[in-house]
């Protein structure tokens, strides 16, 4: 496989040299159409997949594009958005290797959010939410410990438009 923007040389097959002079090299630099779904990086494919919420939390079995066509991967329970998984011997051909051993395909898992929710199924999520046990969620609950010791209780909070809190009157 070849990357976009690089060069081959053909010997001989460029212009004809002046005065009589041989023939020159013709230099071809390639331009690669851009896969819809895959991104190159040497011999390695990265894919962004996007998931549901329901998938990440139960598990799935999910199709994901190759170049040889689909294969199905398995996405255990408590994914979270930005885990890569990695598909050995899926990426491209080693270069200078004519068989033998391809890179692998990277698979980036992107959790996406339902955006529009009916009151029914808002509802359904709140009472969820309401029965999830403490420690559901570690990495929220880190940032939550270490925002309280940076801002320990009675700091400041500034405003979520930008504007500065009034300033206390000063000491006479």
């Amino acid at each position: 496989g070849s990357e976009d923007g690089s060069t081959r040389r053909l010997p001989g097959q460029g212009e004809p040299g002046r005065l009589g002079g041989g023939t020159g090299d013709l230099t071809v630099v390639l331009k690669v159409k851009p896969h819809p779904l895959l991104r190159r990086e040497g011999a390695l494919l990265h894919c962004d997949l996007p998931i549901s919420f329901f998938e990440a939390a139960l598990g799935a079995l999910i199709e994901v594009p190759t170049l040889e066509g689909k294969v199905e991967m398995k996405i255990p329970p408590g994914t979270q958005s930005g885990a890569v998984f990695r598909l050995r011997g899926k990426g491209i051909p080693v270069p200078g290797k004519t068989s033998g051993p391809r890179g692998d395909l990277h698979v980036k898992v992107i959790v996406e959010t339902p955006q529009t929710l009916g009151p029914h199924q808002r509802d359904l999520l709140a009472r969820l939410a309401q029965q999830l046990p403490a420690g559901t969620h570690p990495r929220r609950q880190k940032f939550d410990e270490q925002l309280r010791v940076l801002f320990p209780a009675g700091a400041t909070t500034l405003p979520q438009d930008g504007s500065r809190p009034p300033r206390p009157p000063e000491a006479k």
